[in-house]
């Protein structure tokens, strides 16, 4: 997840880092992403040093990872 440093969202983006860009992608959660089996097109670039980087809450990594590492 990430924020642009202009825009003062409530919650951020999810992205993926590809060198010093972060690649916006069309999914509204981290959790929509891998359960749409992480195909999300892309959106807006923005450079690394632009936005803040955001983790998730564990309740939600686990959620998402839990079914990605142990399958359904």
């Amino acid at each position: 997840m990430f924020t642009p440093k202009e825009l003062d969202l409530e919650r951020g983006w999810p992205g993926r880092i590809e060198g010093d860009r972060v690649i916006q992608l069309a999914a509204q959660t981290l959790q929509s992403f891998f359960t749409g089996g992480g195909g999300a097109r892309e959106h807006a670039e923005y450079q690394l040093a632009d936005v803040v980087l955001a983790a998730t809450d564990s309740l939600c990594a686990d959620a998402i990872l839990g079914s990605q590492l142990h399958g359904p």
